[in-house]
């Protein structure tokens, strides 16, 4: 009963959250039950496919196991399997010791049943098989002097420039060591900040420095993040785009016909994808495809915004941001891209005197502050000072960097073209 309620449990969380399956070392011959045995064979086949799973897909690709299995009464009730993702290696482990447990039973049947004294060969490959059995990892153990030689290799081999992708800001390279792949990163703000405009500035940025980009826009439009790009690019004031014909002098034509040529260029380099609410399968599904189609390049994935993508209703909304981010870190080391996502922050900072955002600021902050690699706000002064005369500086501040300083970078931000570039002065 133990280990059918683990198999289930197993189950379950991988139809709540469909990643869980690429981390999982659990195979289809683990499972006792014919009925888990066939469901999980059809979440391999979907996930084969790049194809998300969940009741219906299930459903659909069990095809006429369905009745085997119970009918649809029985993917109904693993949804309601009283399990946590927390523990999901917890029910791995029950499975796999289960597993061997099952496999010493029946060899050591087999064992009773020798009689002869020409069959003791048989009986030391019994043994020997016993012993693989109860020693078994289906992951590679660490390696101390492997990883020790990688590491030297690493120190000893001569590097120019940073180790990730560059954010375009000389400043912020060095504090960072540019994007990381594996990495997940949050970029955060209070709205009309600029998170949006500082994205776009980071996708130009990596594109020149030979990356590809995967921008999910998950609130806005293609035509007009493109629309925003030329503004960018051709140095013109995004209200004029609005009716160039009657706005556009010849300064901004020339501008728009440079932006034009130079997106042009970046067909192999960029993909928007703008369809609105998308679950995490389905944004794995698109890096998988752009990434297979450009193996050469590293691939930065940003997305805008985080609780725009689509959870399952089935956990408060603590518990689907923290699978969210989960999730995201687990596509990140799993593909060996960079993934930044922009967040809100909640409005507990504009009623405290010191409006510099902190990591409790971040909305259901909990799961993504310990997720992320590392966590970035953006600030701006005159944003909560009524009287406080307009700047262009804007506060880069890095409030968690798993691996390197923390710090701030000052950045001029430009409202006209909705741009960031470096502040020269301090």
């Amino acid at each position: 009963m133990q280990n059918l309620k683990a198999e289930q449990s197993i189950l379950s969380c991988i139809i709540r959250n469909g990643l869980l399956l690429k981390e999982t070392d659990v195979t289809e011959d683990h499972f006792e039950s014919i009925e888990n045995k066939l469901v999980f064979a059809a979440m391999i086949e979907l996930s084969k496919r790049n194809e998300p799973i969940d009741i219906v897909t299930i459903y659909t690709q069990l095809g006429s196991n369905i009745l085997q299995i119970g009918g649809s009464e029985y993917l109904s009730f693993l949804i309601e399997v009283q399990c946590h993702e927390e523990n999901f290696d917890t029910y791995q482990k029950y499975v796999h010791d289960y597993f061997k447990l099952r496999e010493i039973k029946k060899n050591l049947g087999e064992l009773s049943s020798i009689t002869e004294i020409s069959d003791l060969p048989l009986v030391a490959d019994k043994i020997q098989m016993l012993g693989n059995i109860l020693q078994h990892r289906s992951k590679k153990s660490f390696d101390l002097i492997e990883s020790l030689v990688q590491i030297a290799e690493e120190m000893e081999t001569v590097r120019e420039g940073i180790t990730g992708i560059t954010t375009g800001f000389e400043e912020l390279d060095t504090i960072t060591d540019g994007w990381q792949l594996q990495d997940l990163i949050v970029l955060a703000a209070r709205p009309s900040i600029g998170k949006t405009a500082m994205a776009l500035t980071l996708t130009l940025n990596a594109i020149e420095s030979g990356s590809y980009v995967n921008f999910f826009s998950l609130e806005m439009p293609a035509d007009s993040l493109l629309k925003r790009m030329i503004s960018t690019i051709g140095g013109i004031n995004s209200l004029k785009i609005k009716n160039a014909l009657e706005r556009f002098d010849e300064s901004d034509w020339t501008g728009y016909t440079h932006a034009q040529t130079l997106l042009s260029k970046y067909k192999n380099a960029l993909n928007i994808y703008d369809r609105s609410s998308p679950t995490l399968q389905e944004i794995r599904k698109e890096v998988q495809i752009r990434m297979s189609d450009n193996p050469d390049k590293n691939h930065l994935v940003i997305i805008d915004y985080l609780t725009l993508i689509k959870t399952q209703a089935v956990r408060s909304r603590t518990e689907e941001i923290g699978a969210l981010s989960r999730g995201l870190k687990q596509m990140a080391r799993e593909l060996n891209c960079c993934v930044l996502v922009l967040s809100q922050l909640n409005r507990s900072v504009e009623y405290r005197q010191n409006k510099r955002p902190v990591l409790s600021d971040i909305r259901e902050s909990g799961e993504v502050e310990q997720d992320a690699d590392l966590i970035l706000f953006l600030y701006r002064e005159d944003y909560y000072e009524e009287q406080a005369e307009s700047s262009p500086i804007t506060e880069v501040n890095i409030a968690k960097n798993r691996n390197g300083p923390l710090g701030s970078v000052k950045l001029l931000f430009d409202k006209k073209t909705n741009s960031f570039k470096e502040a020269r002065y301090k």
